[in-house]
């Protein structure tokens, strides 16, 4: 780190080929878009939550497919509307409430039917999402309660 203060960006093509993964993940951190662009395939998934943390859109939109279920739910909190609908259908659950957390209505009302029957992941989409939706749950329960 303190080479990279003393010398700019000069050697982070060095580093970025450094078989010590704590030194990958600073050439993610705080190297430039095309450093990361050459580690966006690295084998470490730290590294490759580095770059979905600090990297831009078209960074996260290639990681979007991510093995690794951190990298996705990183994807998921740090990139736009656009890449959270498109990790709508993802398996793990822990993406879906980064989604939830982060997203929109939308995204919320996405996940309605899957968790109708679920108390506290209801209750967690009630308190994430926005007048509207909660409009919409209250309706919803009174037409399942026969109210």
């Amino acid at each position: 780190m303190a080479v990279w203060q003393l010398t700019g960006n000069r050697y982070f093509e060095v580093f970025k080929r450094s078989h010590y993964e704590l030194i990958r993940v600073l050439v993610a951190q705080y190297g430039t878009r095309t450093q990361r662009w050459n580690l966006i395939n690295d084998e470490s998934p730290y590294v490759r939550e580095a770059i979905a943390q600090y990297g831009d859109n078209s960074h996260r939109e290639a990681l979007l497919h991510d093995g690794e279920a951190m990298v996705r739910e990183l994807v998921a909190r740090f990139g736009n509307d656009k890449l959270r609908t498109q990790l709508l259908d993802d398996d793990d659950w822990d993406v879906c409430f980064t989604i939830i957390m982060f997203g929109n209505d939308k995204h919320c009302e996405y996940y309605l039917d899957r968790v109708y029957n679920d108390t506290w992941a209801w209750n967690f989409i009630y308190e994430n999402s926005g007048k509207r939706l909660r409009n919409k749950m209250d309706k919803m329960r009174k037409e399942g309660n026969g109210e």
